[in-house]
């Protein structure tokens, strides 16, 4: 959502005309799935007077500033979290960028990815990303993946220096 209200914020349009998803982790592991972004029905193009790198920086950055902001993202999750009950309950076929197992080297990791929201959850849309979206959220993976292992590892050498 903070994406498309951003885009049409920008451009000055109502949200409603502004599609499109973020997938990968919050901060600067999110993944702007170009291939997803639409303005008025047609795709994003520059053009339009705002360009792809000002909306990465913001969808990269304004995780944190909501954190230093108000010390946490509580109504964010909350919101994605009443969205995907709502469109399980009432079987909405809603796609809806969300967290879901991906199996990473040897791993399971949560990345979200665009994925259909109705009765039950799946399938994901990833096959339909163009190659460079597919490329992204696979380095996006891949950073998280590390950070991951680098965390557990300093957090086993923590427990036995204790």
């Amino acid at each position: 959502m903070r994406l498309r209200s951003y885009i049409a914020k920008k451009l000055k349009i109502p949200v409603y005309r502004v599609n499109g998803f973020v997938a990968g982790e919050h901060g600067e592991d999110a993944v702007v799935l170009w291939s997803t972004v639409t303005v008025n029905g047609k795709p994003f193009s520059e053009s339009l007077g705002i360009s792809k790198a000002e909306i990465e920086d913001y969808v990269k950055k304004i995780p944190g500033e909501i954190i230093r902001v108000m010390g946490g993202t509580t109504w964010g999750p909350g919101t994605i979290i009443s969205e995907i009950i709502r469109a399980y309950s009432l079987n909405e076929n809603k796609v809806m960028s969300i967290a879901i197992p991906r199996q990473f080297e040897d791993e399971i990791i949560h990345v979200s990815i665009p994925t259909v929201v109705a009765s039950s959850i799946g399938p994901t849309l990833e096959s339909l990303l163009d190659e460079k979206d597919r490329w992204n959220l696979m380095a996006s993976m891949k950073d998280f993946y590390n950070v991951y292992k680098e965390n557990l590892k300093h957090l086993e050498q923590s427990i036995q220096a204790q």
